[in-house]
């Protein structure tokens, strides 16, 4: 066993996602407080939050009047889940609000945890509706190269990254995923022929 990996193992219990543990040791930031668009570190440092939170945080941070909402939440229910025949008045509240905001008509809304949830949940109902339809062969959910989907299976599988998929013994966690040129129409084209567009049940996309 190498030095580094002695090291890692000798370190800290928390590991982070998306990292190369022995690379980042040492070098890691220990974020303790935030206040509206900025962060502060342990060592004093106040950084500008440029990723909101990766991605979430996009109202700010410490907001007094968001704390004491969730506080008055947390004092009448903090959470409960909406399986099976269960439903909180605030699952339904905040449902039909994003209903409302959709330019889809009747539209129906699954809650998840994050974006790697919403994207496994995509990509099973696109796999289900052909299924559903009798189109039995239509399976395939296409990606772009260098797309960023997620962690969890099916967002590994569908990610362009693959760096992503390495070191797992297959090239995809769930197959039948492929990727596709993210600017070449002309390549894209060759890929749905060689795939066969009778094969595939969705492509996967970030909104620009």
């Amino acid at each position: 066993m190498s030095e580094s990996d002695l090291a890692v193992l000798d370190g800290p219990a928390l590991w982070s996602a998306q990292a190369h543990m022995p690379s980042v040791l040492g070098r890691q930031l220990v974020i303790e407080r935030a206040e509206g668009c900025y962060v502060y570190t342990a060592d004093g440092r106040r950084l500008f939050d440029g990723t909101a939170g990766l991605w979430f945080a996009n109202v700010g941070h410490a907001r007094p009047e968001l704390a004491e909402a969730a506080y008055a939440q947390m004092r009448r229910l903090e959470t409960y889940h909406v399986f099976g025949r269960y439903l909180t008045d605030r699952a339904v509240e905040l449902a039909e609000r994003l209903a409302g905001l959709s330019p889809v008509a009747d539209p129906k809304v699954i809650l998840n945890s994050g974006g790697s949830d919403a994207i496994d949940v995509a990509c099973k109902l696109a796999r289900r509706h052909w299924q559903h339809e009798g189109r039995t062969a239509k399976k395939v959910v296409l990606s772009r190269e260098f797309a960023y989907h997620g962690l969890h299976a099916f967002g590994t599988s569908v990610a362009g990254l693959d760096f992503n998929r390495a070191g797992y013994g297959t090239d995809s966690l769930v197959p039948e995923t492929a990727r596709v040129s993210t600017s070449d129409v002309a390549a894209v084209e060759r890929s749905v022929a060689q795939i066969g567009a009778e094969n595939i049940a969705a492509l996967v996309a970030e909104p620009g």
